[in-house]
């Protein structure tokens, strides 16, 4: 709020008081991101919830890339940590810049696991799976006899002779995943039986 008072050589006066004469802002470019570790190829969102009419936004995320919205969103292609700038600027020139080092961290999941043995001659066959996966946050296991598991590095037993595929999910940050599948063979004799009738009156025999 601003006031005047003049007073003239006669003693007069007069005065003026205007309120919200000068309004005062200095932007702040702080900002945050939704993922700060993700897969090469999948996007990290940031923001600035700093908002005013007429603000300039300068991001800078560190492999080249730039945007000038409030909110991008940035895919990263290359494994590795980036720093992150922001410069914003409102309408009366003001600026502000914020700087995080190595915010982003950028690596590829890979899915990798051994097993105890793959072959038998016949059943049962019990493997042990270890998990060699890098850059995980997340493991599941298909075993290819209708059983599943989320166990770090499971057992599991293969009661009945056929041809397996054990699948390995490594779920990443941000959504990605990686797969590795290995088979699995167990031998032995098959048998079926049928029968009839398949049902019947009592009492019976």
């Amino acid at each position: 709020t601003v006031a005047l008072k003049v007073t003239d050589i006669s003693g007069c006066t007069d005065s003026v008081r205007i309120t919200a004469a000068v309004t005062i802002k200095k932007p702040n470019a702080t900002f945050y991101a939704y993922d700060t570790v993700a897969c090469p190829g999948f996007p990290i969102k940031v923001v600035c919830p700093y908002a005013e009419r007429g603000i300039i936004y300068r991001w800078d995320f560190g492999d080249g890339g730039t945007a000038s919205i409030q909110s991008p969103s940035h895919i990263y292609l290359q494994e590795g940590l980036y720093t992150i700038k922001l410069i914003i600027e409102n309408k009366y020139g003001c600026t502000d810049t914020s700087v995080v080092v190595n915010m982003i961290r950028v690596k590829k999941t890979i899915a990798s696991f051994n097993m105890s043995d793959s072959f038998r001659t016949c059943p049962p066959l019990i493997i042990q799976f270890t998990n060699h996966s890098s850059g995980d946050v997340g493991i599941s296991w298909n075993f290819g006899d209708s059983t599943t598991t989320n166990a770090f590095n499971p057992s599991h037993f293969y009661t009945y002779p056929g041809n397996y595929t054990a699948t390995m999910i490594a779920q990443g940050p941000g959504g990605c995943a990686d797969t590795m599948s290995k088979t699995i063979i167990v031998k032995g004799p098959k048998g079926t039986i049928n029968y009839s009738p398949l049902s019947l009156c009592k009492p019976y025999l």
